[in-house]
């Protein structure tokens, strides 16, 4: 039952929390541990409440529900090189659509020439490694070493000549900056390291 926001202490941590729920009485964290033990000690009555929400929704509703625990499994920090890249690609599509939506220069421009099969053989030809620091690349979810996307120019499309494998940390590092800058700045980098 919904109710006016409120500050409350949960009743197992005391750390202050915004009740929405008048039969809340957990934070977010200790409620999810709560339910996750009561899952574990009663899995029957588990089964059968969730049979029972699933056959009330409507068909969009299990639809979206599918949807979204298909990209849970690419956002897992168990997941193979192959869900990575599969949510990866999904995500340059949607950033090559906002990019025509928002900027009149790339309209008329392709999408993305790139299928997952060819980053897929691409990652398999650098072996797991990264393109210009040449680290094992991740598959976990916030890892600065995990698997990204990167536009060899930034200036052009997601088309099989532009496209390399990089580390989420050199990606963000690079950014617009040219290839040979940023190997520059990676061997420097070492260079110091080995300084040291």
């Amino acid at each position: 039952m919904k109710c006016e926001p409120q500050t409350k202490y949960c009743a197992d941590c005391l750390i202050k929390f915004i009740r929405t729920n008048n039969h809340k009485s957990y934070c977010s964290k200790c409620g999810l541990k709560r339910s996750r033990k009561w899952r574990l000690e009663h899995p029957q009555k588990d089964i059968e409440y969730r049979q029972k929400w699933w056959s009330n929704l409507t068909e969009e509703e299990k639809k979206k529900v599918r949807k979204r625990r298909r990209l849970l499994i690419y956002t897992r920090n168990d997941a193979s090189p192959k869900n990575r890249i599969d949510r990866l690609w999904q995500y340059a599509i949607s950033n090559e659509r906002r990019r025509q939506k928002e900027h009149s220069s790339w309209k008329g421009k392709p999408i993305i020439d790139v299928d997952k099969d060819f980053l897929y053989n691409l990652y398999n030809k650098q072996n797991g490694l990264c393109a210009l620091s040449n680290l094992k690349m991740t598959n976990k979810r916030n890892d600065l070493r995990s698997i990204s996307i990167d536009r060899i120019d930034s200036n052009q499309p997601y088309v099989k000549s532009n496209i390399q494998l990089v580390c989420k940390w050199v990606n963000l590092a690079k950014n617009i900056s040219a290839n040979e800058e940023m190997l520059s700045i990676i061997k420097e980098i070492r260079s110091q390291g080995e300084k040291r």
